[in-house]
């Protein structure tokens, strides 16, 4: 349904918008927003790695040392709305293109078990 919405939460600034309810299919996905660190966004699937393109030299010796790397990774378990037509169009440049494999960096510091992602 088309109406007028506040722009970024501005009452004295409306445009023309649209205002949704979640099922509870879609609430499955959402990711609110001090998880998500600037605003709520979905998630579905999950990367699995392809492979490590990058490092850099490790930041420190022994246990505790860090390293930053980049890698390649494949959505894997995409839930069906991921290929839907409509989303796909309205959510052009928030989606992941699950087609091809997608880029991303993580920092990694080493534990007396091996290198692990810290929370």
């Amino acid at each position: 349904m088309d109406d007028k919405i506040a722009l970024r939460g501005n009452k004295e600034e409306m445009v023309d918008g649209a205002h949704y309810t979640l099922t509870d299919e879609g609430k499955k996905y959402l990711v609110p927003a001090p998880a998500a660190i600037v605003h709520p966004r979905f998630c579905g699937g999950k990367r699995k790695l392809r492979d490590l393109t990058g490092a850099t030299p490790p930041i420190g010796d022994g246990v505790g040392s860090q390293v930053l790397v980049t890698y390649t990774y494949d959505i894997v378990e995409a839930p069906a709305w991921f290929n839907n037509a409509a989303i796909q169009k309205m959510f052009a440049n928030d989606l992941i293109d699950v087609s091809k494999p997608s880029v991303g960096r993580a920092r990694l510091e080493l534990t007396k078990d091996g290198w692990s992602a810290p929370d």
